[in-house]
């Protein structure tokens, strides 16, 4: 039930993330996609070096579970992003830039994007958004 909880409470745009849980969790999915990507590399290698047969349908469907997997991580990745823009107190539409990861030369704006979102501090106290998840509460003079 507290795994149900957990993936409830992290596959959603709604509310605010801070910093730390988001570095982490960014980092922590880069490495997973990274082992992905060596394993549908070693599968498409290990399929066009072998005959087409039991055991190359077999590496198809890992390689078809490995897509489906990374999916879900990059859906994951994109709640995250959201979350955080709104800790920022910025429109959730600005994580598309996140796209830009696949188009060469251009991903350096995505790049350049993260650094942002891992530097930069969120909004203090509530906004629009929700309460600040470091409770913190805005100073008025």
């Amino acid at each position: 039930m507290e795994l149900f909880n957990f993936i409830a409470e992290t596959y959603t745009y709604e509310g605010r993330l801070n910093r730390m849980p988001y570095i982490l969790m960014t980092i922590g999915f880069w490495i997973l996609i990274a082992i992905n990507t060596l394993f549908y590399i070693s599968s498409i290698s290990f399929v066009d070096s072998h005959e087409f047969n039991i055991g190359g349908i077999l590496i198809l469907v890992f390689i078809f579970a490995d897509m489906v997997i990374i999916l879900f991580i990059t859906v994951f990745i994109f709640f995250q992003t959201i979350r955080r823009l709104h800790d920022m107190n910025q429109s959730g539409w600005l994580c598309l830039i996140k796209l830009l990861y696949i188009i060469p030369f251009l991903n350096i704006v995505a790049i350049l994007f993260d650094i942002i979102l891992f530097i930069f501090d969120g909004t203090v106290g509530p906004n629009q958004y929700g309460e600040d998840p470091k409770g913190r509460i805005p100073e008025f003079d």
